[in-house]
């Protein structure tokens, strides 16, 4: 199977994106000054957010992470065996057992 030259679909070029952020950056340049100027303006009238993007900054962002144990959970009994009444008990009783 041979394929053919480019992208009939049309995907975006990734040197348009960089070629956009280089003539941003350049543009923005003049204002690096400024933005110091008030991030340390910030920081000496001890503002949080300020101080929290300096200290991100300098130190690099913690990292996050999510326990997701769950020490409470009790295994699932499944049987196919019990009449309506027995089924409805049993019901009840795990209703009971996980509101506890």
């Amino acid at each position: 199977m041979k394929f053919e030259k480019g992208n009939k679909f049309g995907s975006r070029s990734k040197r348009g994106q960089a070629k956009i952020t280089i003539e941003l950056k350049e543009r923005l340049k003049d204002l690096q000054g400024d933005v110091y100027e008030a991030m340390k303006q910030g920081i000496k009238e001890r503002e949080f957010q300020y101080i929290k993007l300096w200290f991100e900054y300098y130190y690099g962002k913690p990292k996050q992470s999510l326990d997701v144990k769950q020490t409470n959970i009790k295994p699932l009994e499944i049987s196919f065996n019990y009449t309506p009444e027995e089924k409805d008990k049993r019901i009840k009783e795990l209703i009971d057992e996980y509101n506890d």
